[in-house]
Parts: C-alpha cells; structure tokens; sequence
C-alpha cells in the first residue's frame, strides 16, 4: 500500500516486485484497491468556508513549494522561476522563497496553508511530476481557500484545473499563462461561477450535512 508516486517508491513501477502480492492499495485506479488522495483531514464543511472577495485578493501567484529536486521537482522549479520572471510569485516554501508567514498558536499545517493562500487569486499546485491518477493535496488546498490553481499533474481526470502544460516548451507556456493571469475579466466571472457553485451546493446539502 501506498499514496506516493514512483518517483518516492520506485518499486511501485517493477513489476516483478508487485506481483508478489495478492492486493495492490495506491492512487492508481487500476490497481486492486484505489484510493482517493484527497487528505483526510477535509470534512465536509471545509468545502464550504468562504474566502476573501475576489477584488480584495492579491494579484500574485502564492506557492508552498520545498521539495525543489527530488522525485522530478527540478522541473517544477525551473518553471516557477520562468513564472516569477513574468508574474508576481509570492513564495512561503523553500523553493524560491520570498515571503513570510508564521503559523498561529494551535493552527495546524494544512489551515495555515489554506489561510495564506486565501488572500490570493492564483495558487501553484504543479504536482513534482505528471503521474497517472496521481493527485496530490495541492489542488484541494487551492480550491479549499478560493484560490484558481495553477494545476499541473493527473490527466485526465482532472483536466478542469489543467492551466500548466509543461510538456510545451517553458518560454511558450510561460507566455500562454501570463496571458491568462492577467485577463482580468475572465477570472472574476470563473470565481463568481465557482462561488456560486459552492453556494447551491451548500444549500442543496446544509440539511443532510448538519445531520451528520
């Protein structure tokens, strides 16, 4: 059993080593028994926490990023630094790390992060590499504080979030996401969109959740 990529636990791809077990428990939905990535620790009203209105956000890019090399992350980083050369990247991680935050008494991580993250408009939830069915934390913790992210990873499940290509050259795409970051107009109507979304679902849910 594992929730790691390849890159982490290279024997996840031999063959030979998996075969001789009777039932195979990871990400992969191909496996005997897949496993949803989505971290445990968010409960149902975490989908429903109201962040700050769009016009009040930071027009930046906010990253939480330490793993700068390991497990294909170095590609990861050389892209961040393409992105920060044409876009405000604002980083908390280690990676490129220019800003600042200290966590409150009793918060743990995973709030933290998403409390940061909430006072931007734009998060970076690039995966260390494209892995099938892989899904990280990255891109709930974006979407959990009303932050679009900048997704990069598991296709095609989740295509929706797939603003980063890179397997198109880092100068090209680079160009392309500026471009998108910068259209104002569009992305206030997709955050409304989405904010709605949420709205009517909590409505739809509010009985059968407080029931819970």
């Amino acid at each position: 059993m594992s929730l790691e990529q390849p890159g982490y636990v290279p024997r996840l791809a031999d063959r030979a080593y998996v075969s001789h077990f009777d039932y195979v428990m990871t990400y992969d939905l191909d496996t005997t028994i897949p496993m949803l990535t989505i971290p445990q620790m968010y409960n149902a009203s975490r989908y429903f926490e109201r962040g700050k209105p769009w016009e009040l956000r930071k027009d930046a890019v906010a990253v939480f990023v330490s793993n700068c090399r390991n497990a294909g992350a170095s590609k990861r980083l050389a892209f961040l630094e393409a992105l920060s050369k044409a876009y405000p990247v604002h980083s908390y991680g280690r990676c490129l790390h220019n800003r600042d935050a200290k966590q409150r008494a009793g918060e743990e991580r995973g709030a933290f992060k998403r409390r940061i993250l909430g006072d931007y408009k734009f998060a970076l939830a690039m995966e260390n590499a494209v892995v099938k069915d892989y899904v990280s934390e990255k891109v709930f913790d974006a979407l959990l504080a009303g932050a679009l992210p900048l997704y990069d990873g598991a296709h095609p499940h989740v295509a929706y979030a797939r603003f980063l290509h890179r397997q198109h050259k880092t100068d090209e795409a680079i160009a392309h996401i500026s471009q998108y970051l910068q259209a104002e107009p569009n992305w206030i109507g997709f955050y409304h969109l989405l904010d709605l979304t949420w709205s009517q679902t909590r409505s739809t849910l509010t009985g059968p959740l407080d029931s819970l």
